[in-house]
């Protein structure tokens, strides 16, 4: 059904409904894509707390051998020296060695 000047409306009106159509699959594209990047974030959310549980355990088990080794050392005893009289001990009673 051309008017005369060329132009068919109902080809452009085929050609509009078209471009609609695309223009809603990317639509649904793009928010099924915000969707995920939101789960991400909050995974990496989550991800985050947890190393930072984690850095502050490593910290406060950092300073319990700290404390602990001052502890040791300020008895004036030494692990290897503990260890050599543990095997003393240990031939003396005629025990098996510790694992």
């Amino acid at each position: 059904m051309s008017e005369g000047n060329g132009v068919d409306l109902g080809t452009v009106v085929a050609m509009l409904h078209g471009v609609l159509s695309a223009q809603d699959t990317q639509g649904r594209k793009l928010d099924s894509l915000a969707a995920k990047v939101d789960d991400q974030g909050r995974r990496l959310d989550g991800l985050s707390a947890k190393v930072d549980k984690l850095s502050g355990d490593v910290a406060t088990l950092r300073q319990t051998l700290i404390e602990y080794h001052a502890s040791v050392l300020g008895h004036g005893i030494l692990i290897s020296e503990l260890d050599a009289r543990l095997r003393r001990v240990e031939q003396h009673l005629n025990l098996p060695p510790a694992a």
